[in-house]
C-alpha cells in the first residue's frame, strides 16, 4: 500500500512513535476505507493487532544531479522501492 499526500498535516504527526499507534491506524482506515477488495479485511487485521509497524518515506526531487565536486550517487541518485512502482504507474 502506499499513501502519497504532500498537503496531509496528520502524515508528520504519526510519523514516528510506539504512542501514536492509535493515530497512525486511524490515518490508515480514513485513506483505505471503503475501497473494496482485500482493504476492509486488511483494515480489521489492522485495528485488531497489537504488533504493527509504521513508517513513512519522502522523495526528494532536485533539478540537478550534481554541483561542482558534489554528485547523487548510489541510492542517493536513484528512485527506490514504493516510487520506482509509481513512476512506473505514471507513465
Amino acid at each position: 500500500m502506499s499513501l502519497v499526500n504532500e498537503d496531509d498535516p496528520r502524515l508528520v504527526d504519526v510519523s514516528r512513535g510506539y504512542e501514536k499507534m492509535q493515530k497512525q491506524k486511524q490515518l490508515l482506515d480514513d485513506y483505505y476505507r471503503g475501497l473494496g477488495c482485500e482493504t476492509e479485511r486488511v483494515l480489521w487485521e489492522t485495528w485488531a493487532t497489537k504488533d504493527f509497524y509504521y513508517d513513512s518515506i519522502a522523495q526528494v526531487r532536485v533539478e540537478r544531479w550534481c554541483r561542482g565536486r558534489v554528485v547523487l550517487l548510489g541510492d542517493a541518485g536513484l528512485v527506490l522501492g514504493i516510487f520506482r512502482l509509481r513512476c512506473l504507474n505514471d507513465r
